[in-house]
């Protein structure tokens, strides 16, 4: 905490009037909102992984740089142990859609249309960074794996079997299952060119920040 306030003070020339930590949502990164006097806000993440902030700048700066949709970085430690991002606020899109699950929307109301449209919005995204996102990509600044081989397919899968299926108690054929792993990963492998095209692992609900009228995406992984 004592770092991201240096930072936070060497970039900015003052003490944060509030410091309030944020949840990590499964990550092993500490968050924090600073907020100054006259009520600007930021966004002030540590993580250990130097090798992991150096990927998430790179591709921050980057995607910025491409008009995308993601937070400004601020400003970088000497250690590059703590950064400053632009702050999107609290609304994550799976907070919003949980939200209007709980109130019970129907079917074809307009409550619902509304989270389709949002929904509709946020995948329109996708290509954008996969192929806008991929010119003049630095891959070898990637983490490891940084191609989407066979290995990286498996292993997104068996997550998704171990981490999922497993503990939701959902009936399954795991040798059937396995067989249709290997189909998926075939097609997914055939013919993929590594070199013109950015692979958006986690694109999920969690990682994606409702801000006004638009959408940001706040992690990314190549």
């Amino acid at each position: 905490m004592k770092a991201l306030q240096t930072l936070y003070k060497q970039t900015f020339g003052i003490e944060p009037a509030s410091v309030v930590t944020l949840p990590g949502a499964g990550s092993n990164r500490v968050y924090v909102r600073f907020a100054a006097a006259d009520g600007q806000t930021c966004i002030g993440a540590w993580g250990k992984d130097v090798e992991e902030n150096r990927t998430f700048l790179y591709l921050a700066r980057h995607f910025s740089a491409k008009g995308l949709p993601v937070p400004r970085v601020l400003g970088v430690s000497a250690d590059e142990q703590c950064y400053l991002l632009s702050d999107l606020g609290d609304v994550s899109l799976h907070g919003a859609l949980a939200a209007w699950r709980e109130q019970g929307y129907d079917e074809g109301s307009e409550l619902a249309e509304e989270g389709y449209a949002l929904l509709l919005r946020t995948l329109r995204r996708l290509p954008h960074f996969q192929v806008e996102g991929a010119q003049g990509l630095d891959f070898e600044r990637l983490l490891s794996p940084n191609c989407f081989c066979r290995r990286s397919v498996m292993f997104d899968l068996n997550y998704f079997k171990y981490c999922f299926l497993k503990t939701s108690d959902l009936p399954f054929d795991e040798m059937r299952l396995e067989d249709d792993f290997e189909a998926l990963t075939e097609a997914l492998v055939e013919g993929v060119d590594n070199e013109t095209n950015f692979l958006y692992r986690d694109f999920q609900s969690r990682n994606v920040m409702i801000c006004g009228s638009d959408q940001f995406m706040i992690d990314f992984q190549g």
